[in-house]
């Protein structure tokens, strides 16, 4: 941006008023900006619920929300659903190796278990019976952990500043 001055109080009222809309045009980028970013992370967790393997409802709504306050914006990207959360970490060892929840033992963890967890009925070592919420007796696998969160922020992460090009590169 040039803004040309001259010693003339119309010149620097113009000035001004082009200082002030050119910083209106970066607190709109701003807003911009953060809203491309979280727009990237939808279609991976789209994805990666669609290629989780077990029996978790895959089922999901996913919002993106824009806060600006002044030179500042904030995006918060959510999904919700009533067993993301089983699709985010997993659960049973059948989809997801020890190994990949190793730091998990030294917290008195394995994989899928959580304080207080009994597998009643145990028919083999990787499956276990429940009931659902009718009381019928169900047998699950467990849910492959696929951290559909995880990956979008991984996927934002990686095109920052290919962002910031496009949406700051014309200012």
């Amino acid at each position: 941006m040039n803004i040309e001055i001259e010693l003339s109080k119309a010149s620097v009222d113009s000035a001004i008023a082009q200082l002030k809309e050119y910083l209106q045009s970066l607190n709109d980028k701003n807003a911009l900006f953060v809203k491309r970013l979280a727009e990237l992370g939808i279609p991976v967790i789209d994805e990666k619920i669609e290629e989780s393997e077990g029996d978790a409802s895959k089922y999901h709504d996913t919002q993106i929300k824009i806060h600006s306050y002044g030179d500042y914006s904030e995006a918060t990207l959510t999904v919700s659903g009533q067993d993301i959360l089983f699709i985010e970490f997993g659960s049973g060892i059948f989809w997801n190796e020890e190994s990949e929840a190793a730091h998990a033992g030294q917290f008195g963890y394995g994989v899928g278990t959580y304080p207080g967890q009994t597998h009643a009925f145990n028919t083999d070592p990787y499956g276990w019976w429940y009931r659902d919420e009718t009381g019928a007796p169900q047998y699950s696998y467990g849910q492959q952990a696929t951290a559909p969160m995880l990956q979008a922020s991984h996927e934002i992460i990686a095109n920052i500043r290919k962002i910031a090009r496009e949406v700051y590169g014309s200012s």
